[in-house]
C-alpha cells in the first residue's frame, strides 16, 4: 500500500510538472497577446473582442458538456469510449457552431455590443474543429500521459500567436481585430492535429447506444456540477459589458488576464489530480490528506502570484497596457482576491467530482453563482468602470468558498479547523509579502514607475518567499530555486 501511495504521489508530481510547463507557455503567449493587442486596438474594439471570446468560451463549455471528464472516468475500454464519444463530440460541435453562426445578431443585440456578430460567426468554426480534440485529450489523460498532453496544448498557442502577430503587422489598423481572431482559429486547428497525432481519436468501429447513454449521463452530471463554476468565470464579463459598456468589459478582462497564471496553476493541479483521485473514491482518509496537501502547497504557490498582483497592479497595469487602461487597476486587485477564493473552492470540489460526489459540488457552485449573479445585477455600475463587477465576483467566490468548507465537512468529514491550518502558509506569507511590498514601494518614493514596481516586487519577494518556504516545511531559501520548489512539493 505504501508503495502504491508513493507511486501515485510520484505520478502526480511528474504530471503536475509537465502540465505546469505547458501552462507556463500558454500563459506567456496569452499574456503577450493581451499586452500587444490592448495597445494596438481601440479600447472599444478590444472590449468587443473580449466579449466575443467569452461567448465562444461559453459555447465550448456547453458543447463539451463534461464529455471529456466522463471519458476519463469511464470504466469502458479505450475502443468503446473512442467509438462512441467521437460521434457525440461531432454532433455537439455542429450544433453549437450553428448556434453561434445563426445567433450572432441576437447575441450582439442582447449584449449591446456593436461589431460582435461577425466575430462570433468567425469563432463558430472553432466549435467544429475542436470536436476532433475531445476524445484524444480524454484518452491521453486516462493513461496519465501528461507530457504528451502538455506538448499538444502548448505548441498550438505559439503557432496561433505567431499568426496573430504576423497578421497584425500586415493588416490595416481598422482590421487588426481580425488578427486577434486568427489566434484561436489557428491554435485549434494545430491543436486538433497534434492531439490526433499523439493519440488517434478517429473511431475504429460503430458507436454503441448503451455506451452513449452512459457517457451522456455521466457527462451531463459532471456538466451540471461544472456549469455553475464555469458560468461564474464567464458571466461577469458579459454582465459588465451589458451594464458598463465595451471599455469596462475590456478592462475587466485585462484584470482577469493578470490573474491567469495563478488560476492556471490551480486548474492544472486539478486536472492532474482528477484521474488519480478517481481511483481512490472509496478511501475517505486518503482523500482528506490529498485535499489538505493541495490546499497547503498549491494554494501557497498560487497565492504568491495573486498577492504580488494585488500589490503590483497600480504600476503593472499602466506599464504593460498603457495609461488608457488605468481603470483596470482596482478591478485587478479585487479579482486577485476573487481568484484566491475560487482556487480553494476548486480544490475541494474537484475531489468531490472525481470521487462521484457530484451533488455537494453542485450545491457549492450553484450557491456561489447565485450570489455572484445577484451581486452583478444589483451593485450600481457606471459606464467604463469595471470595479463593481470585480467586487460582485469576489462576493460570489467568497460565498462559494464558505459553502465548499461546509461541503467537505459534510461529505468527507473534514474539520474546518484542518482547512484553516492548511490555508495558513498562504495567508501568512501572502500577508507578509503585501505588507513588505507596500513598505518598499513607499520607501522608493515617486521615481520612475518601473523603478517603483521593481521595489515593490523585491519587497514582496523578501516578505513572501522565506516565510512561505519555512511554513511549507523547507527553509527560507527553498523557494528561490526550481530544485527547492520541487523538494517542497515532494515534502508536502
Amino acid at each position: 500500500m505504501c508503495a502504491l501511495v508513493s507511486e501515485v504521489k510520484r505520478t502526480a508530481i511528474k504530471g503536475f510538472g509537465w502540465q505546469t510547463s505547458g501552462v507556463f507557455v500558454q500563459n506567456g503567449v496569452q499574456f503577450l497577446l493581451s499586452l500587444v493587442f490592448a495597445r494596438l486596438l481601440l479600447r472599444e474594439e478590444y472590449g468587443v473582442a473580449m466579449v466575443a471570446f467569452t461567448v465562444a468560451e461559453l459555447a465550448s463549455l456547453l458543447r463539451v458538456a463534461g464529455l471529456a471528464q466522463a471519458c476519463i472516468a469511464s470504466p469502458r475500454s479505450d475502443d468503446e469510449v473512442r467509438n462512441t464519444a467521437f460521434w457525440l463530440a461531432q454532433g455537439s460541435g455542429l450544433l453549437y457552431a450553428a448556434v453561434l453562426f445563426l445567433g450572432a445578431d441576437l447575441f450582439s443585440s442582447v449584449l449591446g455590443a456593436s461589431g460582435l456578430a461577425p466575430l462570433l460567426r468567425a469563432l463558430s468554426i472553432v466549435q467544429v474543429v475542436d470536436s476532433f480534440r475531445v476524445v484524444p485529450f480524454a484518452l491521453l489523460m486516462r493513461h496519465l500521459r501528461y507530457r504528451d498532453n502538455a506538448i499538444c496544448e502548448a505548441v498550438p498557442f505559439v503557432v496561433g500567436a505567431a499568426t496573430a502577430f504576423l497578421l497584425a503587422a500586415v493588416l490595416e489598423p481598422s482590421d487588426r481585430v481580425w488578427a486577434l481572431m486568427a489566434m484561436p482559429l489557428t491554435r485549434i486547428v494545430v491543436q486538433a492535429a497534434l492531439f490526433n497525432w499523439f493519440q488517434p481519436g478517429i473511431p475504429r468501429g460503430w458507436p454503441d447506444r448503451k455506451v452513449a447513454r452512459e457517457l451522456s449521463a455521466s457527462g451531463y452530471t459532471i456538466l451540471g456540477s461544472n456549469l455553475p463554476s464555469s458560468l461564474l468565470e464567464l458571466i461577469p464579463t458579459l454582465a459588465v459589458q451589458q451594464r458598463a459598456g465595451e471599455v469596462a468589459a475590456g478592462a475587466f478582462r485585462i484584470g482577469n488576464n493578470l490573474m491567469v497564471p495563478a488560476a492556471r496553476i490551480g486548474h492544472t493541479a486539478n486536472y492532474t489530480l482528477f484521474p488519480i483521485l478517481a481511483k481512490f473514491r472509496d478511501d475517505v482518509e486518503r482523500l482528506q490528506r490529498s485535499i489538505l496537501r493541495s490546499m497547503r502547497t498549491i494554494g501557497a504557490l498560487a497565492m504568491g502570484i495573486l498577492a504580488w498582483a494585488w500589490v503590483a497592479a497600480p504600476d503593472l497595469v499602466p506599464l504593460l497596457f498603457g495609461q488608457a487602461w488605468l481603470n483596470a487597476v482596482p478591478a485587478a486587485q479585487w479579482l486577485a482576491l476573487a481568484s484566491a477564493l475560487r482556487l480553494y473552492t476548486y480544490i475541494g470540489t474537484n475531489a468531490l467530482l472525481a470521487t462521484g460526489r457530484e451533488q455537494p459540488s453542485l450545491v457549492v457552485w450553484t450557491g456561489s453563482l447565485a450570489v455572484g449573479v445577484g451581486a452583478l445585477y444589483t451593485i450600481p455600475m457606471a459606464a467604463g468602470d469595471p470595479t463593481p463587477g470585480a467586487v460582485a465576483l469576489t462576493i460570489g467566490t467568497g460565498a462559494g468558498f464558505l459553502l465548499s468548507v461546509g461541503a467537505l465537512a459534510r461529505a468527507l468529514q473534514m474539520r474546518p479547523v484542518d482547512v484553516a491550518v492548511a490555508l495558513a502558509p498562504a495567508l501568512v506569507s501572502g500577508g507578509a509579502g503585501i505588507a513588505v511590498g507596500y513598505g518598499a514601494g513607499a520607501l522608493a518614493g515617486g521615481g520612475p514607475q518601473w523603478l517603483h514596481l521593481l521595489a515593490v516586487t523585491v519587497g514582496f519577494a523578501a516578505g513572501f518567499l522565506p516565510i512561505c518556504g519555512v511554513l511549507l516545511g523547507g527553509g527560507p531559501y527553498s523557494l528561490l530555486t526550481l530544485r527547492g520548489i520541487k523538494q517542497v512539493i515532494q515534502r508536502n
